[in-house]
Order: C-alpha cells, then structure tokens, then sequence
C-alpha cells in the first residue's frame, strides 16, 4: 500500500473501508465489481460514507457537501452517467 502524504485521514478510511468490504466478500477480485457496476456503486458509497464520517468525527463537516458531490459523481460514472467537470 501507497500512501501518500496528500491525502487526508479521510480518504485512507475511504480506501480502508474498501478492503473490509473486499475482505468480506473473500477477497473476490476486480471483475466481480467491474460486472455487477450496481454493486460496484454500492461499494464506493460505503467508501464514501466513511469519509463524510470521518469529515464530522474530525470538526471537518464543512467538506461534506464536497464529498457528496465527488460520491454522486463517481456513482454515476460507474452507472455509466454523463457528468461535467464539477461531478454535476
């Protein structure tokens, strides 16, 4: 793992988040998401949702609703969603 001093607390809990879901899924590689981009979506809003946590835990609430428009963004680009450059 990579980690790279830019990124927030946040995002690493995002990326954390991720491997408990992987884990309890028993480790079922990339495609079974890249096939199924509704469950694909599932995962990064439980990813997400870490982050909007973390954001409040950490007197951050402020980049709440930047994070909730990276989630929307990225869902919809899984969804195969157009969306502009702002993630709207």
């Amino acid at each position: 793992m990579i980690l790279d001093p830019e990124h927030s607390i946040g995002a690493l809990r995002h990326e954390y988040q991720h491997f408990l879901d992987h884990r309890a899924a028993g480790f079922p590689g990339f495609r079974p998401y890249l096939e199924n981009p509704v469950e694909f979506a599932r995962l990064e809003v439980r990813g997400y949702a870490r982050e909007i946590e973390t954001a409040h835990e950490t007197g951050n609430a402020d980049l709440v609703p930047a994070i909730t428009r990276l989630m929307s963004a990225r869902v919809r680009e899984l969804m195969g969603e157009e969306s502009d450059a702002n993630g709207s």
